[in-house]
């Protein structure tokens, strides 16, 4: 099959996934997008919505593992830097979240939820000017 076909059948059986997933349906956004996974293991659209419903679920090591794949087969994706950045910040690991926050900043400086990201972590951190800085980039 070509190529193309496979990425509009992929876009087609995202909306259902992403819709649940915005209706609240988490577990059955995450079951679907497991299932989905299986035909597209390398979509770093799906990887990465996958990750974002891991990390919703609590499944913290799961999500981490998808955002690395992404990084992988796509190192400029911005968004796994970002939604890794958001887990690690979640789980307390605080310098490697800075770490992917910056990453995200090299690939694009003007991506505001690389600065709403950061600012959020500056904050967590009791450092106010900083996030006042990164809230206002």
């Amino acid at each position: 099959m070509h190529k193309y076909f496979n990425m509009v059948d992929l876009q087609t059986e995202l909306l259902p996934i992403i819709s649940d997933y915005k209706n609240g349906k988490v577990e059955r956004s995450h079951r679907l997008a497991a299932n989905l996974l299986r035909k597209f293991p390398s979509s770093v659209e799906l990887l990465n919505l996958c990750g974002v419903i891991k990390r919703d679920l609590k499944m913290f090591s799961e999500a981490l593992e998808h955002f690395k794949k992404i990084i992988q087969l796509k190192p400029n994706y911005i968004a796994a830097y970002v939604n890794m950045g958001t887990l690690l910040v979640e789980v307390g690991q605080f310098e490697d979240a800075l770490k992917c926050f910056l990453i995200a900043m090299k690939i694009d400086r003007d991506d505001p939820d690389v600065h709403y990201n950061l600012g959020n972590l500056n904050l967590q951190q009791g450092k106010t000017n900083d996030a006042i800085a990164s809230y206002k980039s």
